[in-house]
């Protein structure tokens, strides 16, 4: 995520402990809250960051979409489509049926633009459905795996608006808490969007779920990342992603 060398703002015994601290999430399994509201392209740049490289084969990446529009996995993964397989890529989409009924026309899950992932569809006012079908993807790799390894597992929860929108903040508290919990389970890496500010008042409800939060802007044409890290207490300066 940051390596040894990146200037993170940060004196040096801060800095160690920041370091440190991203290291056992790596280890141990993490959920970061993604907030900020920056253009489309800065949270892909994001993912990019959070999913890991994706050349690396032991990877199992997992998408969870709650719009109607479909993210575009191979630019999330800078990738070509041609190398996603459902072995180490799968798809969740979800569409609450109260949202479905008031519109002039169903929603129907989404039709993916290639070939290779199969996305598994729910629509349903449970969010408890929402997270079982999570659950079974996760076990699929698991199964294919055998174990998964820390941090294989990547997941990318896009986004928290809809459920925030939909339900009232203990229903959407409980369903993070024991999805979060099943993710840490397999030492799995989770990063979910909210495009909203740091300062909000959503912000402040979600934050104390998450190991950290991360906050993006851009500044000079750039994304930046900045990375509150809940349990050390410590807030990093900005930081450009590799690669920007």
């Amino acid at each position: 995520m940051v390596s040894q060398e990146a200037d993170t703002g940060l004196s040096d015994t801060n800095r160690e402990t920041f370091v440190r601290e991203l290291q056992e999430l790596k280890e141990y399994g993490s959920s970061l809250l993604v907030v900020g509201d920056v253009p489309d392209a800065a949270a892909v740049k994001a993912c990019h960051w959070m999913l890991g490289d994706e050349t690396v084969q032991d990877r199992r990446r997992l998408f969870v979409s709650t719009s109607p529009d479909l993210p575009d996995i191979s630019e999330r993964l800078s990738t070509s489509p041609d190398r996603l397989h459902p072995e180490t890529t799968k798809l969740v989409t979800w569409t609450a049926k109260s949202r479905s009924a008031t519109t002039a026309s169903p929603v129907r899950p989404p039709q993916l633009p290639y070939e290779g992932v199969d996305p598994s569809h729910v629509e349903s006012d449970k969010l408890a459905e929402l997270g079982i079908a999570i659950s079974r993807e996760i076990e699929a790799f698991e199964e294919i795996a055998g174990e998964l390894s820390p941090s294989e597992l990547r997941v990318c929860f896009d986004s928290l608006t809809a459920l925030s929108a939909e339900y009232d903040q203990q229903k959407v508290l409980q369903f993070l808490h024991i999805l979060i919990g099943r993710i840490q389970s397999v030492r799995g890496m989770a990063h979910f969007h909210f495009p909203v500010e740091y300062d909000s008042k959503h912000v402040k409800q979600f934050a104390p779920l998450f190991d950290a939060t991360v906050e993006l802007q851009i500044a000079d044409g750039q994304p930046e990342q900045r990375w509150h890290l809940r349990e050390a207490d410590i807030t990093s300066g900005w930081l450009t992603p590799p690669g920007s």
